[in-house]
């Protein structure tokens, strides 16, 4: 359902006609799974000199990386908390922190599409024929005609420097990571020298896996498409 209101978005912004009813009605019923905060929060109220794009970005691309920093030192406080108790168990239990990744990685994977489509739309300009000698610009922000395509433009430029490295993180970076935190365990996700069925049983009953928060991504699929949840990711953002 979010892809679908994400392609009716995407749909309009490039000129397509409007859904008709009560395809647009059900549709706009059901905005609020995009998850897109800056839909549902008056920013422009908070802003004194308005709420356009380039704020908008930085918003919503900042605040998961900063919850995601917060996250992660509160787990290494908890964690070092518990150390003398674990060594004088004998065990030094690192969980805790690496739950708190895999727990980051399956929110994230919620509203990827959302941060993902907000960072393309900066790339995205029209030009219009403005006429020779004429004051105006001739090229416009598709998604918010208060920006300008100006490349002599200072704030511009920052906000494709901004956007290009946020496109490194979230619509590349992440399927990645994802990748390769289920590529540590791809032996016991694909049990060599067992039949499916075998196989399937082996990791039902694997203890490390079943430890492993971020096994979740990878367990839904048959053995050798263990990778398919990173497949359907780059699906839903193509």
């Amino acid at each position: 359902m979010q892809i679908v209101l994400l392609l009716e978005s995407n749909h309009a912004e490039v000129g397509g006609t409007e859904m008709p009813n009560p395809y647009s009605g059900f549709l706009k019923t059901v905005g609020f799974l995009n998850l897109d905060v800056i839909q549902f929060v008056p920013f422009n109220c908070v802003y004194s000199d308005g709420f356009d794009h380039g704020k908008a970005l930085v918003l919503e691309c900042s605040v998961p990386l900063a919850l995601f920093v917060l996250a992660l030192s509160f787990s290494g406080w908890q964690t070092r908390r518990r150390m003398v108790a674990a060594v004088r168990a004998g065990v030094r239990n690192k969980e805790e922190t690496n739950h708190t990744m895999t727990r980051f990685m399956q929110v994230l994977f919620l509203v990827l599409p959302t941060i993902s489509r907000r960072i393309c739309q900066t790339f995205r300009c029209v030009d219009y024929d403005v006429g020779e000698g004429s004051a105006l610009h001739h090229s416009y922000l598709v998604v918010d005609y208060a920006v300008v395509c100006d490349q002599t433009s200072e704030e511009y430029r920052n906000m494709i420097i901004f956007a290009s490295l946020m496109l490194l993180v979230y619509p590349i970076g992440v399927p990645l990571a994802v990748l390769t935190m289920l590529g540590r365990f791809r032996s016991r996700l694909d049990p060599k020298n067992l039949s499916e069925h075998d196989a399937i049983k082996q990791r039902q009953n694997d203890e490390v896996l079943r430890k492993e928060p971020i096994m979740t991504f990878a367990l839904l699929y048959r053995p050798r498409y263990w990778w398919y949840e990173i497949y359907n990711m780059l699906r839903r953002l193509a």
